[in-house]
């Protein structure tokens, strides 16, 4: 009835401004800059999700744990029927490469879509995040564990400005960033 309240904790460091559940374990968090979060651990734990858009997302809503709608800045409207899961990373290679690499996207520059190939050599939980010139982060590609291959994923980044953008390959033992430059 709201009489005790427990701190839930995330890693992001930006605003949230908006969360549902479906039930007692399973929901979402959407803020800035294009933040969406997801728990299925009643928010024990949550996971980053990619949302596409750079812009402020002020409300998220469910229908159920597949189908959701998020709202925010400019006129901006999200629609999920998988539950905001990553779906646009595609394999490239069933092959298992020797070591991790993270490839210069192509094309670069570009406008306003790149796209990023990397290779992971064993199965391990891979993030892969965008920042802005000044170090912040303003998207995340990836947050998931991921089996060994050649993978690509595009990073649509029409709701951002010209300029210099970072693309972080992370996980348990490797790290690997690139540098893109955004020309509109």
């Amino acid at each position: 009835g709201g009489n005790n309240w427990t701190s839930q904790v995330t890693d992001i460091n930006f605003p949230l401004y908006s969360v549902y559940f479906t039930d007692n374990n399973n929901g979402w968090a959407a803020g800035y800059p294009g933040t969406i979060l997801k728990t299925t651990n009643s928010g024990i734990n949550w996971t980053a999700q990619t949302s596409g858009t750079g812009n402020t997302l002020y409300s998220i809503y469910f229908t159920d744990n597949n189908t959701g709608w998020a709202a925010g800045d400019i006129g901006t409207i999200l629609r999920t029927t998988n539950g905001g899961g990553l779906t646009d990373i595609q394999t490239v290679s069933t092959i298992i490469p020797r070591e991790f690499f993270l490839a210069q996207n192509y094309p670069n520059p570009f406008n306003p879509v790149s796209k990023i190939k990397f290779e992971i050599p064993v199965s391990t939980h891979v993030k892969i995040k965008i920042f802005n010139i000044a170090g912040e982060q303003i998207a995340v590609l990836s947050d998931q564990q991921m089996n060994p291959g050649i993978y690509s994923i595009n990073w649509d980044a029409a709701a951002y400005s010209s300029g210099v953008y970072f693309c972080r390959l992370e996980t348990e033992n490797f790290m690997q960033t690139i540098r893109m430059i955004l020309l509109k």
